[in-house]
């Protein structure tokens, strides 16, 4: 699927800030005592430069709606005390680029987001939470069928197949001859979003963006779950600094 033209993605996340700054506006006009409120809901100019960078991962304006409002909801939530170092500087981003980056793979990839998130967790409790970012990304792809078809038995993706006669059969896909060199076809279309995401990924990531290490999405993964109703795999806890 080709993803929206980079220039509506960016119109769309232009308008949504412009929301925000209108929103903040009337926040301003209430009451001292929400000032801390206030500041929660204040996106800095930082984080919208970077939602701009991860535009290419969004199919169409709704999606990115969706994901600008959602990272809204999230910021909101963060405590008093945290925000500092979730908003960071300019010159020194904050936490909140992992959580861009979840909620941009959970919006836009939301059948294979929940095994991607699953992967991150993995990879940390393996101790490997210093793993980089891009490296995490190539082993992600290259593990693509094993991780997206492989069932709880170990066994190929399959599907069922009902005969004249009424009777069901399990039959593993079959695969088209390739050119000598190209690979293998997707046996599916949830690998061929994995391969998507993980491309996709792959063409914002530079200079340390989004994150340098794996560890720095961990420490979201579990909140972001929360935001989408496909991620019941993946199990969620209290934070102490949401």
């Amino acid at each position: 699927m080709q993803g929206a033209p980079l220039s509506a993605v960016t119109d769309v996340i232009k308008a949504q800030a412009k929301q925000a700054l209108r929103d903040q506006a009337t926040a301003e006009d209430t009451a001292e005592s929400e000032e801390s409120a206030i500041e929660r809901l204040r996106i800095r100019a930082w984080e919208l430069d970077d939602m701009e960078r991860l535009a290419p991962l969004f199919h169409t304006p709704r999606a990115v709606k969706r994901f600008v409002n959602t990272y809204r909801f999230l910021r909101a939530g963060v405590r008093q005390q945290y925000l500092g170092r979730f908003e960071g500087e300019r010159d020194e981003p904050g936490t909140y680029r992992a959580a861009l980056t979840l909620l941009a793979i959970i919006v836009s990839y939301s059948n294979v987001a929940p095994r991607f998130l699953r992967r991150i967790l993995d990879t940390a409790e393996r101790g490997a939470s210093k793993q980089g970012w891009l490296d995490f990304l190539r082993d992600a792809r290259a593990d693509a069928v094993s991780l997206v078809h492989d069932a709880e038995d170990g066994g190929p993706a399959s599907v069922t197949v009902r005969s004249t006669s009424g009777r069901s059969t399990r039959k593993t896909p079959a695969t088209r001859p390739r050119e000598a060199g190209a690979g293998p076809l997707p046996r599916n279309w949830e690998e061929v979003e994995w391969l998507q995401l993980c491309d996709a990924l792959l063409g914002v990531s530079r200079d340390e963006f989004p994150v340098r290490e794996i560890g720095e999405l961990e420490e979201w993964a579990h909140t972001v779950a929360r935001y989408s109703f496909s991620l019941g795999p993946v199990p969620t806890v209290a934070h102490p600094g949401r």
